[in-house]
Protein backbone atom coordinates (compact mmCIF):
# COMPACT_ATOMS: atom_id res chain seq x y z
CA UNK A 1 0.00 0.00 0.00
CA UNK A 2 1.51 3.60 -0.65
CA UNK A 3 1.96 5.78 2.17
CA UNK A 4 -1.24 7.93 3.36
CA UNK A 5 -1.65 11.22 1.64
CA UNK A 6 0.18 10.02 -1.41
CA UNK A 7 -1.69 10.47 -4.98
CA UNK A 8 -2.10 6.89 -6.16
CA UNK A 9 -4.62 5.20 -8.12
CA UNK A 10 -4.83 1.22 -9.13
CA UNK A 11 -6.28 0.48 -12.39
CA UNK A 12 -6.10 -2.92 -14.52
CA UNK A 13 -5.11 -2.65 -17.48
CA UNK A 14 -7.96 -2.19 -20.04
CA UNK A 15 -8.55 -4.84 -23.12
CA UNK A 16 -11.70 -4.78 -26.04
CA UNK A 17 -14.92 -6.27 -24.35
CA UNK A 18 -16.31 -7.02 -27.78
CA UNK A 19 -13.56 -9.30 -28.13
CA UNK A 20 -13.85 -10.37 -25.08
CA UNK A 21 -17.25 -11.42 -24.56
CA UNK A 22 -19.41 -13.93 -22.90
CA UNK A 23 -20.86 -16.95 -24.67
CA UNK A 24 -22.26 -20.15 -23.77
CA UNK A 25 -19.68 -22.97 -23.41
CA UNK A 26 -19.85 -25.15 -26.56
CA UNK A 27 -16.68 -27.35 -25.35
CA UNK A 28 -16.99 -28.86 -21.47
CA UNK A 29 -13.62 -31.10 -21.86
CA UNK A 30 -10.96 -28.65 -23.62
CA UNK A 31 -7.71 -27.31 -21.31
CA UNK A 32 -6.04 -24.36 -23.07
CA UNK A 33 -3.20 -23.00 -21.78
CA UNK A 34 -1.57 -19.43 -23.45
CA UNK A 35 1.27 -19.15 -21.77
CA UNK A 36 5.03 -18.59 -22.62
CA UNK A 37 7.31 -20.77 -22.46
CA UNK A 38 5.21 -23.69 -20.85
CA UNK A 39 7.53 -26.85 -22.06
CA UNK A 40 10.22 -24.53 -19.93
CA UNK A 41 8.14 -23.84 -16.65
CA UNK A 42 7.54 -25.29 -13.41
CA UNK A 43 4.02 -25.60 -14.60
CA UNK A 44 5.02 -28.45 -17.38
CA UNK A 45 4.90 -31.57 -15.09
CA UNK A 46 1.45 -30.53 -13.52
CA UNK A 47 0.00 -30.30 -17.28
CA UNK A 48 1.80 -33.73 -18.66
CA UNK A 49 -0.04 -35.42 -15.34
CA UNK A 50 -3.38 -34.37 -15.94
CA UNK A 51 -3.26 -35.03 -20.08
CA UNK A 52 -2.29 -38.93 -18.51
CA UNK A 53 -5.36 -38.53 -16.15
CA UNK A 54 -7.78 -37.12 -18.49
CA UNK A 55 -6.87 -39.26 -21.74
CA UNK A 56 -9.93 -38.15 -22.84
CA UNK A 57 -10.02 -34.52 -22.84
CA UNK A 58 -8.56 -32.37 -25.46
CA UNK A 59 -5.62 -30.29 -24.48
CA UNK A 60 -4.10 -27.12 -26.20
CA UNK A 61 -0.61 -25.50 -25.01
CA UNK A 62 -0.44 -22.16 -26.84
CA UNK A 63 2.44 -19.81 -26.45
CA UNK A 64 5.54 -19.54 -27.48
CA UNK A 65 6.97 -22.47 -27.84
CA UNK A 66 3.97 -24.13 -26.90
CA UNK A 67 2.77 -27.72 -28.85
CA UNK A 68 0.19 -26.08 -30.50
CA UNK A 69 0.87 -23.24 -32.18
CA UNK A 70 0.37 -19.62 -30.81
CA UNK A 71 -2.30 -17.24 -30.86
CA UNK A 72 -1.92 -14.23 -33.25
CA UNK A 73 -4.18 -11.54 -32.32
CA UNK A 74 -7.28 -10.09 -30.31
CA UNK A 75 -9.69 -11.32 -31.97
CA UNK A 76 -8.79 -14.59 -32.79
CA UNK A 77 -7.25 -14.88 -29.02
CA UNK A 78 -10.84 -14.20 -27.78
CA UNK A 79 -12.23 -16.65 -30.15
CA UNK A 80 -9.96 -19.25 -28.69
CA UNK A 81 -11.00 -18.82 -25.08
CA UNK A 82 -14.36 -18.74 -25.65
CA UNK A 83 -13.12 -22.56 -27.68
CA UNK A 84 -11.89 -23.69 -24.51
CA UNK A 85 -13.09 -25.26 -21.07
CA UNK A 86 -11.28 -24.50 -18.41
CA UNK A 87 -7.80 -22.16 -18.64
CA UNK A 88 -5.11 -23.43 -17.23
CA UNK A 89 -2.96 -20.83 -15.59
CA UNK A 90 0.13 -22.16 -12.86
CA UNK A 91 2.62 -19.61 -13.37
CA UNK A 92 5.24 -20.11 -10.94
CA UNK A 93 6.83 -16.96 -10.76
CA UNK A 94 3.35 -14.79 -10.69
CA UNK A 95 2.09 -12.15 -12.54
CA UNK A 96 1.01 -9.14 -11.88
CA UNK A 97 -2.54 -7.96 -13.65
CA UNK A 98 -3.15 -10.88 -14.75
CA UNK A 99 -3.75 -10.23 -17.92
CA UNK A 100 -4.88 -13.84 -19.26
CA UNK A 101 -7.29 -14.69 -16.68
CA UNK A 102 -9.16 -11.37 -16.65
CA UNK A 103 -9.63 -12.43 -20.71
CA UNK A 104 -10.76 -15.73 -19.89
CA UNK A 105 -13.42 -14.48 -17.01
CA UNK A 106 -14.24 -11.89 -19.40
CA UNK A 107 -15.39 -14.66 -21.65
CA UNK A 108 -16.59 -16.72 -18.96
CA UNK A 109 -14.20 -19.77 -18.64
CA UNK A 110 -12.91 -21.04 -15.13
CA UNK A 111 -9.10 -21.26 -14.63
CA UNK A 112 -7.47 -24.19 -13.54
CA UNK A 113 -4.58 -22.53 -10.94
CA UNK A 114 -2.27 -22.82 -7.86
CA UNK A 115 -3.81 -20.15 -5.55
CA UNK A 116 -0.68 -19.58 -3.66
CA UNK A 117 0.67 -17.82 -7.08
CA UNK A 118 -2.45 -15.18 -6.86
CA UNK A 119 -2.82 -14.18 -3.00
CA UNK A 120 -2.88 -10.73 -3.24
CA UNK A 121 -3.12 -9.98 -6.73
CA UNK A 122 -5.85 -8.75 -8.22
CA UNK A 123 -7.13 -12.11 -10.10
CA UNK A 124 -7.42 -13.97 -7.13
CA UNK A 125 -11.07 -12.46 -6.88
CA UNK A 126 -12.07 -14.65 -9.55
CA UNK A 127 -10.81 -18.07 -7.79
CA UNK A 128 -13.07 -19.53 -5.65
CA UNK A 129 -12.46 -22.95 -6.00
CA UNK A 130 -15.73 -25.15 -6.20
CA UNK A 131 -17.24 -22.33 -7.86
CA UNK A 132 -15.68 -20.18 -10.46
CA UNK A 133 -12.02 -21.56 -10.50
CA UNK A 134 -10.71 -25.45 -9.56
CA UNK A 135 -7.70 -24.56 -7.37
CA UNK A 136 -4.66 -27.04 -7.64
CA UNK A 137 -3.14 -26.44 -3.77
CA UNK A 138 -3.36 -29.47 -1.67
CA UNK A 139 -4.73 -31.55 -3.72
CA UNK A 140 -3.51 -34.66 -5.04
CA UNK A 141 -4.04 -36.16 -8.99
CA UNK A 142 -6.81 -38.52 -8.44
CA UNK A 143 -8.79 -35.83 -6.53
CA UNK A 144 -7.56 -32.66 -9.13
CA UNK A 145 -8.95 -34.76 -11.88
CA UNK A 146 -12.12 -36.05 -10.67
CA UNK A 147 -12.75 -32.35 -9.85
CA UNK A 148 -11.89 -31.51 -13.74
CA UNK A 149 -14.54 -34.57 -14.64
CA UNK A 150 -17.09 -33.22 -11.84
CA UNK A 151 -17.04 -29.54 -13.33
CA UNK A 152 -16.39 -30.68 -16.41
CA UNK A 153 -20.61 -32.15 -16.99
CA UNK A 154 -22.19 -29.51 -19.55
CA UNK A 155 -24.81 -28.14 -16.76
CA UNK A 156 -21.95 -28.19 -13.60
CA UNK A 157 -19.67 -26.74 -16.09
CA UNK A 158 -22.17 -23.95 -17.57
CA UNK A 159 -22.75 -22.75 -14.06
CA UNK A 160 -18.78 -22.52 -13.36
CA UNK A 161 -18.78 -20.42 -16.86
CA UNK A 162 -22.01 -17.91 -15.46
CA UNK A 163 -20.46 -17.58 -12.06
CA UNK A 164 -17.10 -16.32 -13.79
CA UNK A 165 -18.17 -14.08 -16.07
CA UNK A 166 -20.77 -13.03 -13.24
CA UNK A 167 -17.10 -12.53 -11.31
CA UNK A 168 -15.40 -10.66 -13.78
CA UNK A 169 -18.61 -8.24 -14.21
CA UNK A 170 -18.98 -7.84 -10.41
CA UNK A 171 -15.28 -6.62 -9.97
CA UNK A 172 -14.05 -5.25 -13.75
CA UNK A 173 -14.89 -1.33 -14.88
CA UNK A 174 -12.89 -0.23 -17.25
CA UNK A 175 -15.30 3.00 -17.52
CA UNK A 176 -15.07 3.45 -13.47
CA UNK A 177 -10.62 2.58 -13.70
CA UNK A 178 -11.11 5.58 -16.50
CA UNK A 179 -13.34 7.97 -13.71
CA UNK A 180 -10.63 7.12 -11.68
CA UNK A 181 -7.59 8.12 -13.36
CA UNK A 182 -9.17 11.23 -14.40
CA UNK A 183 -9.26 12.29 -10.47
CA UNK A 184 -5.35 11.27 -10.17
CA UNK A 185 -4.65 13.26 -13.18
CA UNK A 186 -6.10 15.90 -11.92
CA UNK A 187 -5.03 15.65 -8.72
CA UNK A 188 -1.64 15.70 -9.97
CA UNK A 189 -2.09 18.61 -11.86
CA UNK A 190 -3.44 20.70 -9.36
CA UNK A 191 0.02 19.63 -7.50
Amino acid sequence: RPPEGKNTVCIGQEFPLDTFGYADPVKHTTIKNFMNQLNESNALPIWKKLKEALPDFEFRMHGSNGDDKMIDGLPALGDAMRDMSFLFQVKHHGEGFGHVIHNAYSVGRPAIVMMEFYKGKLASRFLIDDYSAILIDDKDFPTLSERIRYWSEPERHLQMCKNARGLFEKYVSFDDDEKKFRIFLERVMAG
